[in-house]
């Protein structure tokens, strides 16, 4: 009889088999792995590159409001230069007129006091015109008036002249008519 050792010989049949079933599922798990770690890779930068695209269009956002108040800003400057240009003469009118005035003040001798001033405005000859009405106690007082408002620097020494003069029992009132020597606020008129 012949012995025939078949068992080893399947054994090692099933040891080859095990062998290329254990390699094929370590070669799996290995391509399981390598994907999953190439998948969470790759679904990481795609949500680091989601959130840089956020992040630009907030700052895409942020920009646009910036550049629209930008414009707005822009806009109102527009507008208000014309106003501004406005304002800054209408201030230098306002201390020519207070120079006017200062002159005005300085000139009148003390014992006449002025009871009314206004402005016109003479659109023939382009002139300011100052008419006042005032009182003092003597003519010398008046000649005395006339005289110092011809020397200052507001008034056109030609164009400073009594319109009335009346005299009472108490008073001698007078009115005056003042050309002053430049237009002041010219284009306000």
């Amino acid at each position: 009889m012949l012995h025939v050792n078949l068992i080893s010989e399947r054994l090692e049949e099933r040891r080859k088999n095990l062998t290329a079933i254990s390699l094929s599922i370590v070669i799996a798990l290995i391509v399981l792995i390598a994907s999953s770690a190439w998948s969470l890779r790759t679904h990481a930068s795609l949500r680091d590159v989601e959130q840089k695209i956020e992040s630009v269009k907030k700052e895409m956002s942020d920009i646009a409001d910036e550049a629209e108040q930008v414009a707005e800003m822009k806009q109102r400057i527009k507008m208000l230069k014309p106003v501004h240009t406005i304002v800054g003469d209408v201030q230098s009118s306002v201390w020519a007129w207070l120079r006017v005035l200062r002159d005005l003040h300085n000139a009148v001798p003390d014992d006449v006091w002025l009871e009314e001033v206004r402005s016109t405005f003479d659109s023939q000859t382009y002139k300011h015109v100052l008419r006042g009405r005032a009182s003092t106690y003597s003519y010398r007082s008046v000649g005395d008036c006339l005289r110092a408002l011809q020397r200052t620097d507001s008034f056109d020494p030609t164009g400073v002249k009594i319109v009335s003069i009346d005299r009472s029992e108490e008073s001698v009132d007078f009115q005056l008519e003042l050309k002053l020597a430049e237009v002041i606020g010219e284009y306000y008129q």
